[in-house]
């Protein structure tokens, strides 16, 4: 069942897979009930009107879902985006998990960030990206894609529509 939702705010920004950082001035979405979200619902059963958002913001979520979904979630949020909307995003960055982890095969922490922590139900990672795999899946979309950032073993980008 899919869910329409519609707001009649000048500027419509999501934050999609808020968890614990909800943001003022966006509508926090997470499928957790637990960290109060202002919607919770599972995304892939979102959906807006085509070019009614004006940002959106999926930070540490689209790990969570198989590839072709993930793709699909991410055609959904091209199709909501404004002309001019941009997209946040940040996944791992699998290239550079696996040179840390050749060099530091004793470090667990590796393991988590590529198959995610495992404490609840949701948080669990499906697919995986490198910069150009999420720069190919973006223009295949049709994003322009801004500029990337590598913050703690992610990638972190911006694109436009």
């Amino acid at each position: 069942m899919a869910v329409r939702l519609t707001w009649y705010n000048r500027s419509m920004k999501v934050n999609l897979g808020c968890g614990e950082d909800k943001r003022d001035e966006y509508v926090n979405i997470d499928i957790r009930r637990e960290v109060n979200p202002d919607i919770c619902i599972d995304i892939r059963c979102l959906t807006f009107p085509d070019e009614s958002v004006d940002e959106v913001i999926a930070y540490d979520i689209i790990e969570h879902f198989p590839i072709k979904e993930a793709k699909h979630i991410l055609g959904n949020i091209y199709e909501w985006l404004k002309p001019g909307g941009v997209l946040k995003i940040r996944v791992p960055d699998l290239k550079m998990i696996a040179e840390r982890m050749v060099r530091s095969p004793e470090d667990e922490t590796f393991i988590t960030l590529i198959y995610g922590g495992q404490d609840y139900f949701s948080n669990f990672h499906q697919c995986g990206f490198t910069e150009p795999i999420l720069e190919k899946t973006l223009r295949e979309i049709g994003f322009i894609v801004l500029g990337f950032n590598y913050p703690n073993f992610n990638i972190e980008v911006g694109a436009v529509k």
